[in-house]
């Protein structure tokens, strides 16, 4: 749909049937626009309604030492002041709520798979996912902090 200033559209999809569907950006946005997808997720009523409950929760507090290294690593690489984690103190507002990034399809706009390797790739070369994303990359940190920072991500589901 095409963006109009001064004109308010509102797009409108009936779906027919249910299933995972691809859909790619139609507008020019930036750099990175070629790379832009997404899935469209057609579920029974029942289905949307217990997701969207879900999304609505706060991530889910980490209770073991492993779990609080991997979210300090986040907060301590200054990720919070960008991001947002509902029930956490990252309020950032500049990039994607993360707080159930882990249950997405994909990453990146859908320029990657949600994998852990993915989480890695995209912390740690960021500008090579995305190119001129605000984001800056991680690369040089070290392996181990960079790992700690993917589990974190890949944990919030």
């Amino acid at each position: 749909m095409d963006m109009i200033p001064g004109r308010v559209n509102r797009p409108v999809l009936e779906p027919t049937r249910t299933g995972v569907f691809r859909g790619e950006c139609a507008e020019y946005c930036g750099t990175s626009h070629a790379l832009m997808h997404f899935s469209v997720v057609v579920q029974e009523r029942e289905d949307f309604t217990c997701w969207l409950a879900q999304q609505a929760q706060p991530a889910v507090t980490p209770t073991n030492p492993h779990a609080l290294r991997r979210q300090a690593a986040f907060f301590a690489n200054g990720c919070g002041a960008c991001h947002t984690i509902r029930g956490t103190e990252a309020a950032g507002v500049v990039g994607p709520d993360l707080t159930h990034v882990s249950g997405r399809l994909s990453l990146g706009a859908g320029a990657l798979p949600n994998a852990p390797d993915e989480f890695l790739h995209l912390v740690a070369h960021t500008q090579n996912v995305k190119p001129d994303v605000a984001m800056p990359a991680f690369g040089m940190l070290p392996p181990d902090e960079l790992q700690t920072l993917a589990a974190y991500l890949d944990g919030l589901q």
